[in-house]
């Protein structure tokens, strides 16, 4: 301490040279770790590289299948013809185009709710010409669309196709109704009454993903059975 005190100059430098020696060894130590690391990762991924290049060994009868040019080449043609029979599942789905009712793909929220309240009038007023009785107040059917139809100024915010490829099936599976109680003769049958059609409302289902439950109308609902499926086959609901 004496000594310390007599030579603080010479002492100081002398921790401080130690401290700058332990700090470079704990520097080398850090550098060879991430080095160590480094060239595990590196390993691994020449080890792969490799791997693909060897090919995997489906059965002993055959060749490796190996990532050379041909074999990428053919797995390329093997997805494009999967794709293609994929299109092709999708038209026979969906029947001849010249039956699929589809809305149109360049219309405007204004002119979305026109056509719906258009068409609600329409078959409102076929309905009393046909014998179709139809409920009064507010238990009148609005076909799917109250939400638009009861709400003066609401409009959809988005989905407008699907919407009206919605009213154009509507429309479609209505007019197959009234037309099916019609006789042959042209008589027409026993007065039918119309409680309700019902919709899918897809455009409010969607805009709500986190799960939330949306508020529905009376005349809309949520499918339980569906054979849906993303990407590959669409559906609309109605009841």
């Amino acid at each position: 301490m004496n000594d310390f005190k007599k030579n603080p100059i010479f002492y100081s430098v002398i921790i401080l040279l130690a401290g700058l020696f332990l700090a470079g060894i704990w520097f080398v130590y850090s550098l060879s770790s991430a080095q160590a690391t480094s060239t595990k990762k590196l390993n691994l991924e020449a080890n792969k590289y490799r791997n693909l290049i060897a090919g995997y060994k489906v059965s002993s009868e055959v060749n490796s299948v190996s990532l050379t040019a041909v074999n990428v080449k053919s797995a390329q043609s093997d997805l494009n013809e999967l794709i293609n029979h994929q299109a092709k599942l999708r038209m026979a789905i969906s029947g001849p185009q010249e039956l699929r009712i589809l809305g149109k793909e360049k219309i405007t929220n204004t002119e979305l709710v026109a056509l719906m309240k258009q068409s609600v009038d329409e078959w409102t007023k076929g309905a009393n010409d046909q014998g179709i009785r139809l409920l009064t107040g507010e238990n009148k059917c609005d076909f799917g669309f109250r939400r638009y139809i009861r709400n003066a100024g609401s409009s959809p915010r988005g989905k407008f196709a699907k919407i009206d490829q919605q009213r154009l099936i509507i429309d479609f599976l209505y007019k197959l109704l009234a037309d099916s109680r019609s006789e042959a003769g042209g008589a027409t049958r026993t007065p039918l009454l119309l409680i309700s059609i019902d919709r899918e409302p897809i455009e409010i289902l969607e805009a709500n993903p986190t799960g939330e439950v949306p508020r529905f109308e009376a005349d809309e609902f949520t499918p339980t059975r569906s054979f849906r499926q993303d990407k590959y086959v669409e559906t609309l609901s109605f009841r």
